[in-house]
Formats: structure tokens, sequence, C-alpha cells
């Protein structure tokens, strides 16, 4: 009974996800894809009844991600109507993606941080009328805000300034990943161990007191502009709340997993690069690197309910149905 059950959940996600990319209108119907799917359905009985036992449905499940990732996709968008912001275009990659998109015929926001440096008197001097030149440091709020202003006067889809949650914690953790496994290929000619202890949700004092996430929560609240509560919604807000205090209660308080790992990447003769304690931390990473993008994105939207928890703005303009 376990592997007729194991067939059948496969077939089902395979093709849960091709029909989630037909409803969206991102593959190509044709005879192609209507062969794979003949192919691959006549595929499952033949792993099934020559290779009987994991060898077969293994075979059987490569096959589904190999044509999964082998479906022919739509075509790619007009350009007209199509904006894009860019920073960082002085030079480089930002300076010729700007010039490249602009000759495409995208209407072009080209964020540079000097004004009047040759990166920007280059732009003004080749680009077209589409292509808007900004004074835009990304580490000064009020070049951002300003930026955002002209944007949005020249956009006819006003769009929305993002509320940020786990943006920047996530961005400084990834950061220091990168950095670590950076400094322990450069240390390791000295003989130095560098490890990264990488833990899953522990009741420590990161999200503070009830009272007190209560009181940051109005603070955050009270800041923010009339235009982006009015997108987001108040009880948007309100549900972000609670989802931090439901996560509270479901932590672990006990870190003796962490000072364990800790201990032993201090004493161990030959330490691992990575430890990862406590419950489905080791999935993390393999989640994010390993899986494949629609499998991960899905895992991600219902571990985080971020389907459900959708902002008032994106239910008026039917991003998520």
């Amino acid at each position: 009974m376990l592997f007729p059950l194991l067939y059948t959940l496969a077939t089902a996600a395979f093709g849960g996800a091709v029909l989630r990319l037909l409803l969206r209108q991102e593959l190509k119907v044709g005879l192609e894809i209507a062969l794979a799917l003949l192919l691959l359905l006549l595929f499952e009985p033949l792993c099934y009844k020559v290779m009987p036992g994991y060898l077969g449905f293994c075979l059987f499940s490569l096959a589904c991600l190999l044509a999964y990732w082998k479906l022919p996709m739509s075509g790619l968008l007009p350009v007209q109507e199509k904006a894009v912001l860019i920073t960082g275009c002085d030079s480089g990659f930002g300076h010729a993606l700007a010039k490249y998109l602009d000759e495409l015929g995208f209407t072009v926001f080209a964020g540079v941080l000097f004004l009047n440096g040759p990166g920007a008197q280059d732009l003004k001097r080749y680009g077209s009328d589409r292509l808007t030149v900004l004074q835009m440091d990304v580490t000064n709020s009020q070049q951002i805000s300003q930026s955002f202003e002209s944007v949005k006067a020249q956009v006819e889809d006003k769009g929305s300034v993002p509320f940020m949650r786990n943006v920047s914690y996530n961005a400084s953790k990834a950061a220091l990943s990168m950095f670590f496994n950076t400094l322990r290929y450069e240390l390791a000619i000295w003989g130095v161990k560098v490890v990264i202890i990488q833990p899953s949700g522990f009741k420590t004092g990161i999200f503070g007191t009830i009272d007190q996430w209560n009181q940051q929560h109005t603070k955050i609240f009270q800041q923010l502009s009339p235009e982006v509560r009015k997108d987001y919604g108040e009880s948007y807000l309100n549900l972000l709340k609670e989802q931090y205090t439901a996560f509270q209660s479901h932590v672990s308080d006990t870190l003796q997993p962490v000072l364990k790992d800790i201990l032993t990447a201090l004493l161990a003769n030959n330490p691992r690069r990575l430890y990862t304690p406590g419950l489905g931390a080791f999935l993390i990473p393999f989640l994010y690197h390993n899986f494949p993008t629609f499998i991960s994105d899905f895992l991600i939207f219902q571990l985080f309910d971020l389907i459900q928890n959708v902002p008032d703005g994106a239910k008026q303009k039917g991003v998520y149905q």
C-alpha cells in the first residue's frame, strides 16, 4: 500500500504544480506540453511495474521534476507601460542595465549617487525621454522618499511603499553567514577554524516581552504614512502582531541544544562548518538552496501564513485570489 500512495502523491503534486501554472497563464499551451504530460503518465506505470520499490519511485519523481523544469513557459510580457527602478546607475551593471532597458522601450528610473557625475550625464545625454535620472543614495532616507514621490508622479500604477517584516533580520543573517564562510577560507591557512551556529526558533530576548512588543507595534503603526496604512490595512498589521506573539509561545524555552553545539564546536578536533540546533533548523538552508523553487515557495508561504494574511491593497488588486 505504501508505493501506490507515494506514486499518487507525486502525481498529484506534479499535476497541482502544472495546474497552478495554467491558471496563472504562465504556460504556453500546445502540442509540446500535451506530449510531455502524456509521456509522464505512461512512465508512471512503467516505473511501478518494471522497477518496484524505491528505485522506481525515485526515478519517477525525478522525471516529474525534469518535466516541470522543461515545461514551455509563456512568452515574455510586452515592455510597453512597464517601469523599472534601478539603483547604482553611476557605472557598472546599473548603468549598462539602465541603457539596455531604455533601448528596449521600458520606462527607466535610474538612481545615481552623483547627479552631476559622468555616469548620470551620460544617461541624460543618450537616454530617451522615458529615462529619468534620480539622485538616490540608498543610505539616505530623504533621497529615497523623494525618489519614490518622483516615480509615483510618473507611473500610472502608483504601487506602495513596502512594509518590511523579516527582511532586515534575514538579510543580516545571510550576510553574516557569507562573511563567516569567507573568513573560514582565509583563516584556514593559519589553522583557525570558523564555525557557524544556525539555530531554529528559541525563546530569547530578541522579541522582548509581550508588553514591549505591543508598545513597539503601536509606535511603528503611528510612524507609518497614511498611504502605507491604507495599502496594508490595520487588520494586516494586527495579524502580524498576533503571529509574533504566537511564535513566542511555540518556540523552545531551553537553550541547551544551542549551548551543546557551541561546546562541541569549541572542543572538536574537526568541527563541522555548520551546526543547526533546534527543531527543523537543518531544513532551513536545504529548503532555500536545494528544493525546487515552487516547493520551497509553497512551504514558506504555508509556514508564515502569507496566503491568508494579505494586505488590503493586494486584495483589492486581486494579487492573491
